[in-house]
């Protein structure tokens, strides 16, 4: 019955009340566990299919629909972040699509849970995450803050403008240690449709340094915003 079941977010330290109730309207389709009768079971709510489809299905993205999913996540982004909340794996199929098309960060198992999957970065090394969108801090196993999800979410919009991510390689290792030594390639000579002032975005997003990245969502926001179709409207 309906009454036996309740919904908890996997998030442990979850907004409480009316701030939940922000924090929904901002991070939809976040899986949570419904509890019923002693079992758990993960719950997806609101998927109408993700980003990894639509690329796929696409090749890639045009600069408009790129910087007009960009800015609603970035919202996303920022929200969670001012709680606190890092969300370290950021990649296209976190990233959902409700039945009005507009776009939902989801995934904080990483940060949440403790039987993620790990994954082999580095000799006796275990780094939750996933390889082809991890920061250099990431990878090397250092601190991680809200400019490392804008690194993640640089390479997704990398991948969104030209249909690859900026680093590939034979294995996971090589992957993520190109990261941290090899400079990614530029998004124009990939797609020449790329206007200059979004391949800068990315690119500043992709920084090695953290400290030479935008320091908050709501700065890279500040520089998408002007390229967005929807703000000339």
């Amino acid at each position: 019955m309906m009454e036996d079941v309740q919904l908890s977010p996997i998030l442990d330290d979850q907004p409480a009340s009316q701030d939940y109730l922000d924090f929904e309207s901002y991070v939809q389709g976040l899986r949570e566990i419904i509890t019923h009768e002693g079992t758990k079971t993960p719950l997806t709510l609101g998927v109408f299919g993700d980003l990894r489809r639509r690329i796929v299905d696409k090749g890639r993205l045009s600069p408009q629909e790129t910087v007009e999913l960009a800015l609603p996540v970035l919202d996303g982004l920022g929200y969670v972040h001012r709680h606190g909340i890092i969300h370290r794996d950021i990649k296209p199929s976190s990233i959902l699509f409700d039945g009005n098309d507009n776009p939902k960060l989801t995934d904080f198992g990483v940060p949440s849970t403790p039987s993620v999957i790990q994954k082999t970065v580095g000799l006796g090394q275990f780094v939750a995450g996933t390889p082809a969108y991890m920061p250099p801090e990431q990878v090397e196993g250092g601190e991680m803050d809200p400019r490392s999800d804008l690194y993640s979410l640089g390479v997704v919009l990398f991948e969104c403008l030209t249909g690859q991510t900026p680093f590939s390689g034979d294995n996971p290792l090589t992957v993520a240690y190109a990261h941290v030594n090899e400079p990614p390639p530029l998004p124009r000579e990939l797609n020449p449709d790329v206007p200059v002032e979004l391949e800068a975005v990315v690119l500043k997003m992709l920084a090695k340094d953290p400290n030479e990245r935008y320091q908050t969502a709501a700065e890279v926001q500040e520089v998408l915003a002007p390229l967005s179709s929807r703000e000339e409207a």
